[in-house]
């Protein structure tokens, strides 16, 4: 186990495009449309023809005959889709996750024929359900319907990918996946949410359910554009047009990056966010890219920078050394012996991880 970013000295020479991860396996998808899978593999989720863990990057030959376009893993699950717009899927398969006429298991990828006549470009996978975005702006959902997840107004559970009809007229360019909720966004910046509300994840104020798309009011009606967005198992994250961040939904561990304090007793509290709420630590800088785990989260800016903030977990998740001090707004205390509230930059990667502890304070 490393405390810090390291790099995959198995994938040295290899170009890549991006990755995906969950708690227990990653893929990695090349700038040559090949894929490499590793970690836990015992639900074939690895795409290796069996269910042997791998510990080192792990060519999945089974789609070398594909260009592989982009990539999304869920507990146990993997999905992938190809530069032609095919959808394959392998992994654990029950409640329909794969999206196969039979909801059981695949060891290697399986192409997803209910898609066929589709051209896919995007994909996300959650802990019990599917979605792939279509080029005609369609959002397909499968798997465990559990919460109304799938969005189709019921809690059934789908085998076979099916069309959001709530969404249609929307033309869906991105879409996240948590545990229990489900988010799109439109052509026109405006956000959808819909599952389960525990903890506000939804951002409509409350903790109430949604078994269909419904618009965060919030947003629409403050006219913000969102062009990114992301959904941890239990909170959510969308980055505005102008590069501000939002995060809303479980607070606990510091997951918000809202460095929540109770001034009375100078200790910090897990507060949750019913509605968008911005990071006020990255005010003054551009975030382009997030991405977030269960109990963390990770962002990228236009400069270059990498921040990170909640539960460093058994893992050190966040990548820095634990330490108890740092990455408030005011430079101190927002850090934790399990976590960090609020943003804390990444300096740069060596053999070892440097830090500044004053980092959120330099953001303006």
């Amino acid at each position: 186990m490393t405390s810090g970013p390291e790099r995959v000295s198995a994938l040295l020479g290899v170009r890549i495009r991006s990755v995906a991860t969950s708690g227990q396996f990653s893929l990695a998808l090349s700038m040559g449309g090949a894929v490499y899978a590793w970690g836990y593999g015992g639900e074939g989720q690895l795409g290796q023809g069996d269910e042997r863990s791998r510990a080192a990057p792990t060519l999945i030959e089974e789609l070398l005959h594909e260009t592989v376009a982009c990539i999304a893993v869920g507990d146990d699950h993997s999905l992938a889709a190809t530069e032609a717009g095919a959808l394959y899927s392998w992994g654990y398969g029950i409640d329909g996750r794969l999206g196969l006429t039979e909801a059981e298991g695949r060891l290697l990828p399986e192409l997803v024929s209910e898609l066929s006549g589709a051209i896919v470009k995007g994909v996300a996978a959650g802990r019990w359900h599917s979605l792939a975005r279509t080029a005609d702006g369609a959002l397909h959902s499968w798997g465990g319907g559990g919460f109304g997840r799938l969005g189709h107004g019921d809690e059934e559970s789908l085998r076979l990918p099916t069309r959001v009809a709530a969404l249609g007229g929307v033309h869906v360019v991105g879409m996240a996946a948590g545990a229990h909720h489900t988010l799109a966004l439109s052509d026109a910046g405006r956000l959808y949410s819909w599952g389960f509300g525990g903890n506000g994840r939804l951002g409509h104020g409350d903790t109430e359910l949604r078994l269909l798309p419904t618009p965060i009011a919030a947003l629409a009606q403050g006219g913000v554009i969102v062009t990114c967005l992301e959904a941890g198992a239990h909170h959510s994250l969308a980055v505005t047009d102008q590069g501000a961040l939002l995060t809303w939904g479980d607070g606990g561990g510091g997951r918000l990056g809202h460095g929540d304090i109770n001034s009375l007793v100078g200790v910090y509290v897990n507060a949750d966010c019913l509605t968008p709420t911005r990071v006020e630590a990255l005010r003054g800088v551009c975030v382009t890219a997030v991405s977030a785990g269960e109990e963390h989260c990770l962002a990228v800016t236009r400069g270059g920078e990498a921040y990170g903030w909640g539960d460093y977990g058994r893992e050190s998740t966040l990548g820095m050394p634990r330490h108890g001090g740092g990455g408030g707004a005011d430079g101190g205390g927002a850090g934790g012996a399990m976590g960090m509230r609020g943003p804390l930059r990444y300096d740069g990667f060596a053999m070892g991880l440097r830090f500044r502890r004053d980092a959120a304070a330099s953001v303006g």
